[in-house]
């Protein structure tokens, strides 16, 4: 996250917000042909901070940008890459040149068909003001070659470049080449891309409504499955409706009121099951809990001082704590991988992971140097589970002799004070990752100056990232990452706590949706 879920940035719950009909909407939920839902509600449980996808890797803003934007590769349900606008590609033998084929005759929004300047155009915004635009660095040329291929130079070889084209986080939307020569964020209105659904109207924090794109044409006829394949607007109107409190996005659900809901309580499990009008959507590839460490200001510049942190922490009571107990809802996962990718998941380093050690800790807290310095810690209301883990964080290191202070506010303005610009008045943030589907992702939180990063530095970290994407060997690729993450657990530029499963629910009268990742509402009815 930034979260992101981040998937995936006001101190308490305001009152919950009436459902606000657009101009020219119909009733949310009300049925068209053959019994199909011509208008839906979702209840989110934050606004996007901007609807721009190269701005942001926030789960409010992608779960809207991937209904309207596709990218020219995507991941299906097993994360094997799917064509998506670009139809083939081909390297160089040294990942150093490559060649994209693009689909013909995709429309735009507004009409336009896209050609190889319109993507030229989105690469190269994405290169100059894209969230996680660090890999593009790399890039010395994008260049058309005719009106359906694009060539793309390296400096550097890349042989998981078009991994990273994909990569649902950073959200890499073609849009026309008019649009995407404007390097700050647009207005919703100029926001135009070729996914089944379009921008209608927007209430900045408030509301979100999309209408079907009838002029949607996918560039292949495969099977849909996670991010890949057809992408068929069943339903004609979707309308994103920020409820900050879960309980009221449930209840909003349950009354009909709303036809999704997102990050619903974990207590209320069992009564979803009863309910015969709802069903739950559980995500077990949805958020890795962690703080991210700022390491420009003392203490914790100190790697004893994030070690002793480390060895404080327990994760299962922690993990514990933030499902209500419900082992159905987390994973305590030592590696930096999600264990639904086997191919990379390890627990090489992670031998001090859910294994507090307090007298250790206070060791090393000594040899740091550390006097009782306040540690503040950046949290929120917006999610409940980010909240109970500082909770039971801040008690785990009160207890063990820490002064920790909290800071907290709502999502958006966590977000926005950590990145701000400056270092100073905190030293950890609650956070949650969202599932990477190539550990070459990871370098934005781990490489020198990584839009994640805040003050991490490691020439050794650096050489292994960059090892890491100039190899298209496996085996290759499976032993470098093993040593990133020993590198990982001996500096901890993050300080990881385990993996949450999704909680979301819907009305059982959609048809046709299953979690994954985000929440998808094509091929719904």
């Amino acid at each position: 996250m930034d979260p992101i879920r981040s998937k995936r940035l006001l101190t308490g719950l305001i009152p919950a917000l009436s459902l606000v009909m657009m101009a020219g909407a119909v009733p949310a939920g009300t049925a068209g042909a053959a019994g199909i839902p011509t208008a839906i509600t979702i209840a989110t449980a934050s606004p996007p901070p901007t609807l721009d996808p190269y701005f942001t890797t926030t789960e409010a803003s992608l779960e809207i940008s991937i209904e309207v934007f596709n990218t020219l590769a995507a991941y299906n349900s097993s994360f094997q890459l799917e064509p998506q606008l670009a139809t083939s590609w081909s390297s160089s033998h040294n990942y150093t040149d490559w060649t994209l084929n693009l689909a013909h005759g995709i429309k735009f929004q507004n009409g336009q068909t896209m050609t190889s300047a319109d993507v030229v155009a989105s690469l190269e915004r994405f290169q100059k003001v894209g969230a996680l635009n660090e890999f593009m660095s790399n890039i010395t040329a994008i260049t058309a070659k005719g009106p359906y291929t694009v060539e793309i130079t390296l400096k550097q070889p890349d042989a998981v470049l078009i991994n990273q084209l994909a990569n649902p986080l950073t959200l890499i939307a073609i849009m026309p080449a008019k649009y995407a020569r404007i390097d700050k964020p647009l207005p919703w209105n100029e926001l135009i891309g070729t996914g089944p659904y379009m921008y209608a109207s927007v209430k900045p924090g408030v509301s979100v409504t999309l209408k079907r794109f009838d002029g949607y044409t996918p560039a292949s006829h495969a099977p849909a499955s996670g991010l890949a394949g057809d992408q068929v607007a069943h339903i004609q109107q979707l309308t994103f409706q920020y409820v900050p409190s879960s309980a009221t996005r449930l209840a909003g659900l349950e009354s009909g009121t709303f036809q999704y809901a997102e990050s619903v309580p974990y207590a209320a499990y069992t009564s979803i099951l009863h309910n015969p009008a709802v069903k739950p959507a559980i995500n077990k590839y949805f958020f890795d809990i962690l703080f991210q460490v700022n390491e420009k200001t003392p203490p914790l510049n100190n790697r004893y001082m994030r070690e002793g942190i480390d060895r404080v922490l327990n994760e299962s009571a922690i993990m514990q704590v933030v499902t209500n107990g419900v082992k159905a809802f987390y994973h305590l996962n030592p590696s930096i991988i999600y264990p639904q990718e086997k191919l990379w998941w390890s627990a090489a380093g992670s031998s001090g992971y859910d294994h507090p050690n307090v007298k250790a800790a206070k060791a090393l807290f000594k040899k740091a140097g550390y006097h009782g310095q306040p540690i503040v810690i950046l949290s929120n209301t917006t999610y409940g589970w980010m909240y109970k883990t500082t909770i039971v964080v801040e008690r785990e290191l009160k207890q063990a002799g820490v002064n920790v202070k909290l800071d907290v506010s709502d999502w958006p303005a966590e977000v926005a004070r950590a990145h701000s610009g400056s270092s100073q008045g905190w030293n950890l943030m609650i956070t949650g990752w969202s599932p990477y589907t190539d550990p070459a992702d990871y370098s934005a939180g781990l490489s020198t100056g990584g839009a994640l990063d805040f003050g991490f530095s490691s020439k050794k970290m650096d050489a292994l990232l960059a090892a890491g994407v100039s190899t298209s060997n496996t085996a290759a690729r499976v032993k470098i990452y093993r040593e990133v993450q020993k590198l990982f657990y001996r500096d901890l530029p993050e300080i990881p706590i385990g993996n949450l499963y999704g909680l979301d629910a819907y009305a059982s009268s959609l048809k046709g949706f299953y979690p994954w990742y985000l929440p998808r509402f094509w091929n719904v009815s």
